[in-house]
């Protein structure tokens, strides 16, 4: 690897937050600025909850529709001050409000998570996966190879995936599982792969073993010779 002394401890420090770094996107976060319409209409009535206390204009508040409130110390003093002088309508008003925020910040979650499978494969569409915004608990794994060779891409995603990913205890409480497969388009999976690629539904299926299981092979560019698995566990 040829990088200098300095990035490559930046880099091992990066990986070892929380977030991690992900050499496809160079980033920390996926989540864009404007984000998709549930995040939208969750930051717009967040604000509004914050422009009730803040004295805000309608004016502010449509120009800040889509971010948050950029307050100065004083100016949130102001908020808390107010909030702790609410009669028993405002309460009321808040706790409803906050509890929309929730289930939209929620929605958005699940509508990202939808997205993710539609950007890789048309094989899947918004109907089959519709059933995730009804769903008590979502937990999306995304795994990239490093095998920096394209015939051993699927062979070492199994590998880890029997040697380093924990087993759930519960894992058998999962009623449904979306699995994808990626790869570049210029790399598609060829038919000696396709043993490992069963392999790998197979293990995975196995785990959760009366889940309905939705499963497809799929594109990303940018992958190059590696592959991605994608898989969304649900119940």
């Amino acid at each position: 690897v040829n990088i200098s002394s300095e990035e490559l401890a930046a880099r091992c420090l990066w990986s070892l937050t929380f977030y991690g770094f992900s050499v496809e996107s160079q980033t920390v976060f996926e989540v864009s600025t404007e984000g998709n319409k549930y995040e939208q209409q969750a930051r717009a009535l967040r604000n509004r909850h914050t422009a009730n206390y803040a004295r805000m204009k309608r004016r502010n508040l449509e120009e800040h529709r889509l971010l948050p409130y950029a307050l100065t110390l004083e100016e949130w003093r102001v908020v808390h001050r107010r909030e702790a002088h609410r009669n028993r309508m405002k309460r009321m008003r808040d706790h409803r409000q906050k509890r929309r925020i929730t289930e939209l910040k929620r929605m958005g979650k699940v509508e990202r998570d939808i997205c993710r499978v539609l950007e890789r494969t048309s094989a899947i569409s918004r109907e089959d996966l519709n059933y995730l915004f009804t769903t008590e608990i979502i937990t999306p794994r995304r795994y990239n190879s490093r095998a920096y060779d394209r015939t051993q891409r699927l062979t070492y995603l199994l590998r880890n995936l029997v040697r380093y990913e924990a087993k759930e205890d519960d894992a058998a409480k999962y009623t449904h599982l979306v699995i994808v497969i990626s790869t570049d388009p210029t790399a598609p999976i060829t038919d000696l792969e396709m043993g490992r690629a069963f392999d790998i539904m197979e293990y995975i299926g196995m785990q959760s073993p009366d889940a309905e299981v939705l499963w497809e092979f799929g594109t990303k560019e940018g992958l190059g010779d590696e592959a991605e698995l994608l898989v969304l566990k649900s119940y």
